[in-house]
């Protein structure tokens, strides 16, 4: 008995692994919202298995963004993900840290890309940051 217990342990370990190693290479979401908030149309799908060019998406946010506005990159990028496997190779995209490199803030600029000015409030010292 303590054997079997052992076997199933070491099996539903491995198949979290295959799982873990197969969700590298194949993206899939489901929705389970009412409405289905987060499901493309079969119209967005459509363009993105048509495109005739390859398409590049170029993000720009700051690296020490709060917790709030992280949470909407971090939507994007699911949304720019799924973008991505559904166009089959046609469609890319990239995140670009403006405020590490002075370079990269002009070229945002030159873009039209415009920093703001975030309140930060902390329990010690608020701040007021530039980001993009």
């Amino acid at each position: 008995m303590f054997k079997s217990k052992i076997n199933v342990i070491v099996l539903a370990i491995l198949v979290l692994l295959g799982i873990n190693y197969a969700s590298r290479y194949l993206f899939l979401r489901f929705d389970l919202t009412e409405n289905n908030e987060f499901t493309l149309s079969k119209a967005s799908k459509d363009i993105l298995t048509n495109l005739d060019d390859a398409v590049e998406v170029t993000a720009y946010f700051s690296d020490d963004l709060p917790v709030d506005i992280t949470k909407v990159r971090e939507e994007l990028e699911n949304l720019l993900n799924e973008f991505s496997s559904i166009a089959k190779g046609k469609f890319s995209y990239k995140f670009i840290a403006p405020n590490k490199d002075a370079q990269k803030e002009e070229e945002a600029t030159k873009e039209g890309i415009r920093p703001v000015m975030i309140n930060v409030r902390e329990k010690i010292n608020p701040s007021n940051k530039k980001h993009f």
